[in-house]
């Protein structure tokens, strides 16, 4: 967005258009970069700072925030010397000179978004969360099939706690993973069976549903073996259907797969929790939202699961649908083409 800042003078509003030029120019990356609503929050904050100088006060101290508002502070005035650039003066054009020479010393800086670094970092952390999150999952399994011996009621009932905080953490991370490694779960199309995927899933999921007192369903209406990328389509059925079991207590979690015209094949993941537990209507893929009890945001794992599996399967030409009934009953669809294997 080009700014045209008035000839006499800064209009009043200048700086707030300058500060909604960089949430447009914002790169648009999940996690790593913060969401519109959160740099707009933000941005508020630095411009309240900046006028408080201009009227010749102190700038008020900031509460440490999610978003880096020294980075945020050197956009908005990237984006206040864009649009005076062509303004006569000499200040000014030194001051774009120092901008400029900045954004060239600064290359592979993406202004509000993490560096290379930390994106590296975030990926070596999850990996080192993900290995002994998948062991204790193994080891709580195989405790709770008593194959190390007889298990009374308390000890099933912990193990199942054990077993949900680790599944949750791994789902989350795994999650995290995805949507900052897309490419480790793609790979080449193979042949395979939908009845063996969701099958593969709902051993994971079960016994979530029955920690949780609820009851798991499934229904495979797709008889002929498919080709498509079968680890990637697996990877997105298995974290969406995880946190939606960790979701729903008390009552049914349905998979389904259905034969559609010609190639395509539709999936549906629905979770029903008991009557009166209806669900807050918010946008489904909003990662963090705004916390009542303090100036800050939260990160949802529900939103983390689900922007990781759109993610996922816009990769592979799909999408993913959220709906909320009235009844609280969540439901997530997509449809994909998976030709028939010869």
């Amino acid at each position: 967005m080009r700014l045209e800042p008035a000839v006499d003078g800064v209009e009043p509003d200048f700086l707030e258009r300058a500060a909604e030029s960089v949430v447009e120019n914002a790169p648009a990356e999940p996690l790593l970069s913060p969401d519109g609503d959160m740099l707009r929050a933000a941005l508020a904050k630095v411009v309240e700072g900046v006028r408080d100088v201009l009227a010749g006060q102190e700038p008020a101290p900031l509460k440490k925030a999610q978003v880096d508002r020294v980075r945020l502070l050197r956009s908005l005035r990237g984006a206040v010397l864009d649009a005076w650039s062509d303004e006569d003066g000499s200040l000014l054009e030194t001051m774009r000179a120092f901008e400029t020479t900045e954004r060239a010393m600064s290359e592979g800086d993406e202004g509000v978004a993490a560096s290379p670094f930390s994106r590296n970092l975030l990926r070596e952390v999850v990996h080192l969360l993900l290995s002994p999150l998948g062991s204790v999952v193994m080891l709580v399994g195989t405790l709770r099939e008593e194959r190390a011996g007889p298990l009374n009621e308390k000890q099933h009932r912990q193990l199942g706690i054990i077993h949900r905080a680790a599944t949750s953490a791994a789902s989350a991370s795994s999650d995290i993973l995805t949507l900052i490694s897309p490419e480790e779960y793609y790979g080449a199309p193979q042949r395979f069976s939908v009845a063996d995927i969701i099958a593969t899933v709902a051993d994971v999921v079960r016994p979530l549903t029955e920690a949780r007192d609820s009851r798991l369903d499934v229904r495979v209406e797709v008889d002929q073996p498919r080709r498509g990328p079968v680890n990637a389509l697996t990877q997105a059925l298995l974290g969406l259907a995880t946190r939606l079991a960790l979701m729903t207590r008390d009552g049914t979690v349905e998979l389904d797969a259905d034969a559609r015209d010609g190639d395509a094949v539709s999936f549906s993941l629905t979770g029903r929790s008991a009557p009166g537990s209806a669900r807050e209507e918010r946008d489904p893929f909003l990662l963090f939202r705004t916390d009542p009890g303090s100036d800050g945001y939260t990160l949802s794992p529900e939103a983390l699961s689900f922007s990781a599996g759109r993610q996922t399967l816009r990769a592979m030409d799909s999408d993913l649908e959220v709906d909320t009934a009235d009844d609280g009953a969540l439901t997530l669809r997509f449809e994909m083409t998976l030709p028939l294997a010869e």
